[in-house]
């Protein structure tokens, strides 16, 4: 496809995920203002991350029946529908329970979202694009999504309570146009006759079938364990430093952010003169070196280059995962396989906090970020399954078994 169409997609992602930030910091800012119950609280976090366990492989399912371009457009259009409750009861101080049916619907919605947006990426950019255009959109989501959208939103929501979810609304609205403009080249979708629950599995099935995509899953989820292991306490790890904490946390996640950011201008070269299997080797032993510098490191400039090269490696580790999977996967399953992977991922994520939590309460916090740092060597063994001639093989019957249906 052209250029145009995936700036316009990167353009799309953009408005989609600094909404998403906003929301993300209004919505608990709201809750907490509503009630001043601990679990309350809580809950309405996990009710953000709960639907992943529930509908993630639904949402696959559902992108690859009926296309990943109306499902951004519905479900961004619905987003925005959403802040209307969420504004009523930010304007006139309504009932908390309404705002938390919101957060889970919303949540429910940004599983069809996520599963989408990189099923659509094949569709609208070249082949030889998808690297850089998957990195980029890796970028943005962190950015706008964890950052910017973030900080934006408590400072709206300081300004107004309400004011956060009419420029979040707006921005989805925005965003459902903008996906609604793109003209991706033609997918057959997947066929709706046969058991419902076969249907649903087969992405699951076709990535355990093969060796390479389902180690990618595996490292994922392992790296993601370790990952948030490490950051659910970096609150507490940054006060050794013994600087102010709220600018010491923001300083390193900015850090991890400037090497996401470097990816795009490296994915091309490292590609080039490594191969994927070579980068993908090479980013996760790059994380463990990185989280182990962090997690020793006696001075604040060697720990902030650790987290420089954290982002660095997590940004060339999805760069590539996605890629491989989007040029492997039949068209008819990618949405499946998308929500499989991310299901693996989020569904890592509460169980690597339950485990920094414990041991942050009996071992202490260095030790936990020192534990997190060794968990990643239990990706090592895996990563020689992943070979240069596996997955120009693999790519080859990805590449077959999509002519095959053309």
């Amino acid at each position: 496809m052209s250029t145009r169409g995936g700036a316009r997609l990167m353009l799309a992602a953009t408005v989609g995920n600094l909404a998403d930030g906003v929301r993300v910091s209004a919505f608990p800012l709201l809750v907490a203002g509503l009630s001043t119950s601990p679990f309350v609280v809580a809950l309405s976090t996990a009710l953000t991350h709960l639907p992943w366990l529930l509908f993630a492989l639904y949402a696959g399912l559902m992108v690859d029946r009926h296309g990943a371009r109306r499902a951004l457009v519905l479900s961004h259009g619905t987003r925005a529908l959403f802040m209307l409750p969420a504004l009523a009861v930010a304007a006139s101080g309504g009932r908390v329970a309404l705002l938390l049916v919101v957060i889970f619907a919303v949540g429910v919605l940004e599983v069809f979202v996520n599963t989408a947006e990189p099923t659509l990426v094949p569709a609208v950019v070249e082949a030889d694009a998808l690297a850089s255009t998957n990195a980029s959109l890796s970028v943005i989501e962190l950015v706008m999504n964890s950052f910017l959208g973030v900080a934006l939103g408590a400072v709206l929501f300081a300004l107004s309570k309400w004011l956060p979810f009419v420029i979040v609304a707006i921005a989805y609205c925005g965003a459902a146009v903008l996906f609604s403009t793109l003209k991706p080249r033609e997918i057959r979708t997947a066929e709706s006759h046969g058991q419902w629950g076969d249907s649903l599995l087969d992405g699951a099935r076709f990535v355990c079938s093969n060796r390479i995509l389902l180690t990618l899953a595996v490292v994922t989820g392992l790296a993601n364990f370790a990952m948030t292991a490490f950051f659910s306490v970096l609150v507490l790890y940054v006060r050794r430093f013994g600087y102010d904490t709220q600018y010491l946390f923001a300083a390193s996640l900015t850090a991890v952010s400037a090497g996401s950011v470097l990816t795009p201008g490296l994915i091309g070269p490292a590609r080039r003169w490594l191969g994927d299997a070579w980068v993908l080797r090479g980013s996760i032993v790059l994380l463990t070196v990185a989280l182990g510098i962090v997690a020793t490191a006696g001075r604040l400039p060697l720990a902030l280059a650790g987290f420089v090269a954290i982002g660095v490696a997590v940004g060339l580790w999805g760069a590539v995962a996605v890629t491989f999977r989007q040029e492997v996967v039949p068209e008819q399953l990618l949405g499946r396989a998308n929500a499989l992977y991310r299901l693996v991922s989020y569904g890592s994520a509460p169980l690597g906090a339950l485990f920094s939590g414990v041991m942050s309460e009996f071992a202490g916090v260095p030790q936990t970020c020192t534990a997190a740092a060794i968990l990643t060597l239990l990706c090592w063994p895996l990563l020689p399954l992943v070979s240069h001639s596996q997955m120009t093989h693999m790519r080859q019957l990805g590449a077959t078994l999509k002519e095959n249906v053309s």
